[in-house]
């Protein structure tokens, strides 16, 4: 999945980031629509630029790119925040809650090229461990819904998926 980083510059020379996944150019027109509500803000006023870009976005529409690049501005707005205040961004929305987050592996990224997870199971789990990741996260039955349209997968393709995983 390709990444839109969004950087917004402040007069103080702070840059803060947000991200986004990308589907197409929508997000970068919708960045450039909203752009006349950004430039010259005060950036600590996340809330009311939030609220201002949402009203905007939902009079046309709610969700899409509007929505990706609201929520990408308002992650490069919260580290503008956290880098002035020089303090960790989780502390700004309420601190800490827990003390670690478990990693897993989407196996949708390749480790490498040419493994698969139906063929390379006991490679890609053993390369994993060893890097102290405990998880994946598979979809099995995405190439069959694929061919027919996500509309049905049936008890003898959902057993033959599974064939592997067993």
């Amino acid at each position: 999945v390709p990444w839109m980083w969004v950087r917004l510059h402040t007069e103080r020379g702070l840059v803060g980031t947000g991200e986004t996944y990308t589907r197409d150019h929508a997000q970068e027109g919708a960045l450039r629509d909203f752009a006349n509500q950004l430039l010259g803000r005060d950036a600590r006023r996340i809330e009311r630029i939030w609220n201002d870009m949402y009203r905007r976005a939902a009079y046309n529409v709610t969700g899409g790119a509007e929505m990706r690049i609201i929520s990408a501005v308002n992650i490069a707005l919260h580290d503008l925040l956290g880098q002035a205040l020089d303090v960790p961004v989780y502390q700004l929305l309420g601190g800490r809650v827990q003390d670690g987050i478990p990693v897993y592996q989407t196996a949708r990224v390749r480790i490498k090229e040419e493994w698969t997870l139906e063929e390379n199971l006991e490679e890609i789990v053993q390369f994993l461990y060893d890097r102290g990741i405990e998880g994946i996260k598979i979809w099995p039955f995405d190439e069959i819904a694929w061919k027919h349209g996500r509309a049905h997968i049936t008890p003898t393709q959902i057993d033959k998926k599974l064939d592997w995983i067993r």
